[in-house]
């Protein structure tokens, strides 16, 4: 009960502030605690998983550097070049902590 307790009272600050935060830093340690608690109290967190999952992916999707989103308009024409940029892109996100999070988790 306790757990429970913690979770419920943690979880919506890391998600709606920590997550979302223009902190690079305050975003940084919300993901470093959301991976903590998914790998501590993991079983605890399956009521949370309709609001834990789509925060998680949200934050995983600002990863990408304007940068790069504007180099891919401009490389769209060249197929090989965009290809090579999109396996660049999974490999980013598949690494980044909130999708090791979310699979975990999951």
């Amino acid at each position: 009960k306790a757990g429970d307790k913690s979770i419920k009272a943690i979880l919506p600050a890391l998600i709606d502030k920590g997550l979302t935060s223009n902190v690079t830093e305050v975003k940084a340690i919300s993901i470093a605690t959301l991976i903590k608690i998914t790998k501590s109290a993991r079983c605890l967190l399956i009521p949370h998983v309709h609001v834990l999952i789509p925060a998680l992916l949200e934050a995983t999707s600002e990863v990408e550097a304007s940068e790069i989103s504007l180099l891919s308009t401009r490389l769209g024409a060249d197929a090989e070049t965009q290809e090579k940029l999109d396996t660049a892109r999974i490999t980013a996100i598949a690494s980044h902590p909130t999708m090791e999070c979310a699979t975990y988790v999951l």
